[in-house]
C-alpha cells in the first residue's frame, strides 16, 4: 500500500511539473499589416466576454474605448471575482462585472454588471469623470481608475480642478470611496494632479508607484500613505535622475493644500524632476524593482525602490521573432500596459507600431534579448489591459478602438460568432483550460484558400480557419504521391505559411491541410 502511495504521488508530482504554463508558447508570425482578426497562439483560445455597448445587468450599458482590465479575486478564488473595466473617452467611466468560471462548460459567465456612479463630480460633463485610462488592484481589495486628462471647466468641486486624478472603488458595491467621511466620495486628491495612466502599490500597503503620461512632464512619482491602506493622506515624491543617468532620488512635491494638489506638475518640474516620454505604466517587479514603460521612448526601464540602480531594461532594438514558420525581424517600440506573470515573464500590450502583444522572458537582458510576440491585434486596434487570474492560467485583457469596418467573422471557444468592430473584452487561457467551438459547420472551417509558387521555388498558401489546433500539411502530385509533409500550427483567423517546393517536378500539385476530422484541398501548379 505504502509503495503504490509513493508511486501515486511521483506520479502526481511529475504531471504537476509537465504542466504547461501560459507563458510557453511560439510566438506568432508579426503582422505588417493588422488584418481583422486576433492572432494567438494554436495552443491557446479565447472567449469573447463582452463589447462595447453591450447591457449591464444593472442598466446602462458597456462603455466606448475599454482600457484597464483589472480582476479582483473573491478570496483569493482563480475562478470567480469581479473585472474592472474603464473607458478611456469622454465622459469617462468603468464597468465592473461579477464573474465565475462553469466547470462543466469551460467557460467563464458573468452573473451581474453595472457601472460606477462618478455623478458626484458632474461639472458641466454628465458622468464626472473623463478619459478613465489604467488603474490598478490595492493590496487591501479595491480598486484604482485613473484620469488621463487634465482639462479642467470654470467649475470645480471643492476648490479641486475637475480631472486629472486618480478615484478609489469599492467593486463588490461599485461605489466610490468617501476618504473623508463626510457622506460625499472623493478622488484621490493628495496623489496629485496629471495625466494619470495606471498606479502600483507595494505589498505591505504603504507604498504607491505612478506617473504623467506626457512626452514633456513625463514624471515618476512615489507616494507614501500616512497609514497603510489609506491614500487620502500622505506624502508625494517625484523621481530625479542624478547626471550619470545611473540613479537618483526622491525629492518631495509639496502636496498639503489644494494650490498645491492642483499643480503637481508645475511644482514637479520646479524641483528639477527628470521627464520621461509617456510613461504609460509603471509595475513593481518580482525583484522589487520598479519598471516602467516610456511609450514614446520605445523603452523600458527599471530602478530600484530607493531610486538607484536606474538602467534600461528592454531598449528600442530589433529582434529576430522566431514564429512556426521561421524567423522574423521586427523593431520592440511603443510598449504601453505591463504585467508580471508568476514565473517573471513581463507581458506588454503595445499602444503604436503594429500593436502587438509582446512577452519578455524572465531571463531577457538588455545584451541578449528574449522577447517573443503572443498575438496580433485586430485592424486599427491596440490590445489594453492584461491582467490574470491568481493561479495564472486565465488572463484577462481587452481590445481597444478597433476599425469599425471590420467585418470578418471569429468563432471563439463558447462558439460565439465575433466581429471585432466594437472594443472587447475577452479571456485567454490554454486551451486545455478553456471549451472548445462545437457547431461550426465543416464548410465554414476554412474559407479563402489560396496559394502559389513564387520564382524561388516556394509554395505559398493563405486561409481562414475558423478552428485552432496542430494541422497536418501535404503536397500531392497527380500520381497520389505525398512529395511534401510536414505540421503546421493554426490560430483561428487568417493563416499564412510556405513550403519549400525546390527538387518537386514541375506540373499540377494539390495542397491538403487536415485538421483533426477536417480538411481543404487546393490544385496549383508548379
Amino acid at each position: 500500500m505504502k509503495n503504490t502511495f509513493t508511486a501515486l504521488l511521483l506520479a502526481s508530482c511529475s504531471m504537476l511539473a509537465n504542466a504547461q504554463h501560459i507563458s510557453e508558447f511560439t510566438s506568432v508570425n508579426p503582422v505588417d499589416i493588422q488584418d481583422a482578426y486576433v492572432t494567438i497562439p494554436p495552443t491557446h483560445a479565447f472567449q469573447l466576454l463582452f463589447q462595447s455597448g453591450d447591457p449591464l445587468t444593472e442598466g446602462g450599458t458597456v462603455g466606448t474605448w475599454s482600457d484597464y482590465t483589472g480582476f479582483l479575486p473573491d478570496n483569493g478564488s482563480s475562478t470567480a471575482g469581479h473585472l474592472c473595466v474603464n473607458s478611456e473617452f469622454v465622459p469617462g467611466g468603468v464597468s465592473i462585472h461579477d464573474l465565475q468560471f462553469n466547470a462543466t462548460t469551460n467557460l467563464w459567465e458573468i452573473t451581474a454588471s453595472g457601472g460606477v456612479d462618478f455623478s458626484a463630480f458632474n461639472c458641466l460633463i454628465a458622468g464626472g469623470t473623463v478619459a478613465n485610462c489604467s488603474g490598478g488592484i490595492t493590496p487591501w481589495g479595491t480598486m484604482v481608475t485613473c484620469e488621463e486628462n487634465v482639462e479642467s471647466f470654470i467649475c470645480s468641486y471643492e476648490g479641486y480642478r475637475n480631472f486629472g486624478w486618480n478615484i478609489e472603488i469599492d467593486p463588490v458595491t461599485r461605489t466610490v470611496i468617501d476618504q473623508n467621511n463626510n457622506g460625499t466620495p472623493d478622488k484621490l486628491w493628495a496623489m496629485g494632479r496629471m495625466k494619470h495612466e495606471n498606479v502600483c502599490f507595494t505589498a505591505d500597503s504603504l507604498i504607491s508607484y505612478f506617473a504623467d503620461d506626457n512626452s514633456t512632464s513625463g514624471y515618476l512619482f512615489k507616494f507614501v500613505m500616512a497609514q497603510k491602506a489609506n491614500l487620502s493622506e500622505g506624502d508625494l515624491f517625484v523621481y530625479v535622475l542624478d547626471q550619470s543617468n545611473t540613479g537618483g532620488q526622491w525629492v518631495q512635491v509639496p502636496n498639503t493644500t489644494v494650490s498645491d494638489r492642483n499643480n503637481t506638475i508645475s511644482l514637479s518640474q520646479g524641483l528639477g524632476a527628470t521627464p520621461f516620454d509617456r510613461v504609460e505604466d509603471v509595475e513593481i517587479g518580482p525583484d522589487g524593482k520598479i519598471y516602467f514603460a516610456s511609450t514614446g521612448a520605445d523603452r523600458i526601464y527599471r530602478v530600484n525602490q530607493d531610486g538607484t540602480a536606474f538602467e534600461i531594461y528592454v531598449d528600442n532594438v530589433d529582434v529576430n521573432i522566431s514564429h512556426a514558420g521561421g524567423t522574423k525581424t521586427v523593431r520592440f517600440d511603443s510598449p504601453d500596459n505591463l504585467c508580471f506573470d508568476d514565473l517573471g515573464n513581463l507581458w506588454i500590450n503595445q499602444d503604436g507600431g503594429n500593436n502587438y502583444l509582446w512577452v519578455i522572458d524572465a531571463d531577457h537582458t538588455v545584451q541578449s534579448p528574449k522577447i517573443r510576440i503572443f498575438a496580433n491585434t485586430p485592424k486599427g486596434c491596440e490590445s489594453t489591459g492584461l491582467t490574470f487570474t491568481p493561479d495564472y492560467r486565465y488572463m484577462f485583457l481587452s481590445i481597444q478602438h478597433p476599425d469599425t469596418d471590420n467585418s470578418a467573422t471569429q468563432t471563439d471557444v463558447a462558439d460565439q460568432n465575433v466581429v471585432f468592430n466594437r472594443d472587447a473584452t475577452m479571456v485567454i487561457a490554454l486551451s486545455e483550460y478553456l471549451g472548445a467551438p462545437a457547431s461550426v459547420k465543416d464548410e465554414q472551417v476554412f474559407e479563402g484558400q489560396k496559394c502559389f509558387v513564387d520564382m524561388d521555388g516556394r509554395l505559398f498558401s493563405s486561409f481562414i480557419s475558423r478552428v485552432h489546433g496542430l494541422a497536418n500539411v501535404e503536397v500531392v502530385d497527380m500520381a497520389g504521391h505525398v512529395v511534401r509533409s510536414t505540421s503546421l500550427p493554426v490560430h483561428i483567423g487568417l493563416n499564412n505559411f510556405h513550403v519549400n517546393m525546390n527538387g518537386v517536378a514541375k506540373g499540377a500539385h494539390v495542397l491538403r491541410v487536415g485538421l483533426g476530422d477536417r480538411s481543404f484541398s487546393t490544385k496549383f501548379v508548379r
